[in-house]
């Protein structure tokens, strides 16, 4: 395994412990619907995969709730979710927020290289 798949995984294993603990918390939303649903200020995270509709909605959602919004490979967001049906998912905590926005930003860095 080369150093750069090192990294990749070890990244990766933190995306997955951070979304647990935004889950034991209660602090995430899994998929566009319940996403939508809610008034809350977060990061949506959405896997470039969703359909064109479902991105404007996101995108318009994010405005209202004064959310971001950021586009992410399918791959790690299959991988971090340990799902290939969830496309989209919203994290409520500052703090996760920040990390894993940190934490997909390299990971997109090493998928595009």
């Amino acid at each position: 395994m080369t150093e750069s798949e090192m990294s990749y995984n070890k990244n990766i294993l933190k995306l997955v412990s951070y979304v647990g603990f935004a889950k034991k918390a209660r602090n995430i939303y899994f998929g566009a619907d319940k996403v939508l649903e809610t008034n809350k200020k977060g990061v949506i995270i959405v896997s470039r995969s969703i359909s064109d509709g479902t991105l404007n909605k996101l995108n318009n959602h994010a405005s209202k709730t004064n959310s971001e919004v950021m586009i992410i490979h399918e791959k790690i967001m299959e991988q971090i979710v340990q799902s290939d049906r969830i496309k989209v998912f919203l994290i409520l905590d500052a703090n996760l927020e920040k990390a894993v926005m940190t934490g997909l930003k390299t990971l997109e860095d090493t998928i595009l290289e």
